[in-house]
């Protein structure tokens, strides 16, 4: 059985230590704002998600889109020797 306890968020700023381990042991602490409940911290009972598991949850959520075609092939550039540095160089001079 896991014990259950309200408590003000100020206080349980200064507690969240020992309010952690409580959760870690399986009790539930109800967080108050003004007498009203906001949060609860709770222990984690589920084991974490796969990697896998959290990308087909991104996708059905439509945050991310599975790439179906392969990917585009970019040209390669070749550039002379130092020739960023001399640009970048160019550009500070400039200013």
């Amino acid at each position: 059985m896991t014990a259950r306890e309200t408590l003000g968020i100020r206080e349980a700023k200064a507690q969240l230590s020992r309010l952690v381990r409580r959760a870690q042991r399986g009790d539930s602490i109800t967080l108050t704002h003004r007498g009203r409940p906001i949060a609860r911290i709770v222990p984690i009972t589920e084991p974490d998600e796969s990697t896998e598991a959290r990308i087909k949850e991104l996708e059905r959520r439509g945050w991310i889109q599975h790439q179906t075609d392969p990917p585009v092939a970019l040209p390669e550039i070749v550039l002379e020797p130092d020739l960023a540095q001399r640009y970048l160089r160019e550009d500070r001079d400039s200013r």
